[in-house]
């Protein structure tokens, strides 16, 4: 006669063993068809799930949901809101909307509750669906729901030693520089050893700070880009970026960081952002993220009239044109047209998120 409780496991035990005389839901045998199947899909369930019956939100739930309620007492059958009170004044609301008709979705929501008989923060990730009859009367609500507590604990974590960090890198950079000051001398013009290495030191500071704050060591490529060129630009228009969304990682962020400085201080003392009206177009195309699709990113100077090779490869020209390219598992070739320097990079997606 209970047959929709078979395979239900221990909560469907607890139901099965609950007095029920008296109860509101009355005795299993005589519920509705819609409560029974409800329940036993509920109860088969392999993620956390809770049905509240009735306008108390009357409790029953599975074995995956059980342990979410810590140290509070056997559950079953009981309103909602008396086994979650130290909650209720969150969840309760959402309940009241969810019988009203009103499905609802919340990520990483923040909850105090005193569930293992002490007072702590913990996050859940759930749903509220109405469950309605064959007339379309919401009888009752399905809580979907998945504590989200030890992720969110660990990313406050990354995050706090990220800022450790980034304060003792901060510190490292500066030491070097103060020896790099020292070692050099005093001359400090825009053009001398001790300010290109500044430069450069500074870029690669830049660049550590990116991946600190990105998520896990990604960065958008349109935000590598534009987080390294705008204290070069002389104008917000001096500056066009054209592409999709995609991510970079590690190295990759250090090298395109790297390479666009060089060619940025390049077009600051001799190219488009030291010409009124010249512009920087960087423009990039991809395919499937982690495919041999083919990946191009091209910084386009203009307004800038024809310039010619130098006669030799100086240190900032190999690190764009050699040591990038590595970073990327492709090639690199920089010309230098009728206006302006073009710098083409192309590789595959292999390494390259969407």
């Amino acid at each position: 006669m209970l047959s929709f409780l078979e395979g239900g496991g221990n909560c469907a035990e607890l139901i099965r063993g609950a007095d029920w005389v008296g109860h509101p839901l009355g005795p299993p045998e005589t519920w509705s068809a819609v409560l029974k199947t409800t329940t036993s899909t509920m109860l088969a369930s392999h993620f956390p799930q809770c049905l509240l019956w009735g306008p108390d939100g009357l409790m029953l739930y599975n074995d995956a949901y059980a342990p979410l309620m810590g140290d509070k007492p056997c559950a079953v059958g009981r309103p909602v809101g008396e086994v979650w009170s130290d909650v209720w004044g969150e969840i309760g609301p959402i309940f009241d909307r969810a019988m009203a008709g009103e499905s609802t979705f919340f990520k990483d929501m923040e909850l105090h509750t005193e569930r293992h008989g002490f007072a702590e923060q913990a996050w859940f990730t759930f749903s509220y669906t109405p469950v309605r009859d064959e007339f379309g009367k919401v009888l009752g609500v399905l809580n979907t729901v998945i504590e989200t507590t030890d992720t969110i604990l660990a990313k406050q974590r990354i995050e706090l030693l990220n800022g450790e960090l980034a304060h003792r890198m901060k510190n490292t950079f500066s030491v070097v520089n103060a020896i790099s000051m020292q070692t050099f001398g005093s001359k400090s013009g825009s053009d001398s050893p001790q300010r290109r290495f500044a430069d450069r030191l500074a870029a690669l500071a830049a660049a550590q700070d990116l991946l600190l704050h990105g998520s896990f060591g990604r960065v958008p490529l349109r935000e590598a880009v534009s987080g390294t060129l705008s204290p070069h630009l002389p104008h917000k228009d001096a500056l066009v970026l054209d592409g999709p969304p995609l991510v970079l990682v590690g190295k990759q962020v250090f090298g395109l960081v790297l390479a666009l400085h060089e060619l940025a201080t390049n077009a600051v003392k001799y190219g488009a952002f030291a010409r009124e009206g010249g512009t920087v177009t960087i423009s990039w195309q991809g395919g499937r993220p982690r495919s041999d699709d083919p990946f191009e990113l091209t910084w386009r100077e203009s307004g800038v009239g024809a310039v010619a090779a130098p006669e030799r490869a100086g240190f900032g020209t190999r690190l764009v044109t050699r040591a990038l390219p590595m970073e990327f598992g492709g090639t690199a070739e920089i010309a230098y047209g009728e206006d302006g320097i073009v710098f083409t990079l192309r590789s595959t997606m292999k390494t390259i998120e969407g």
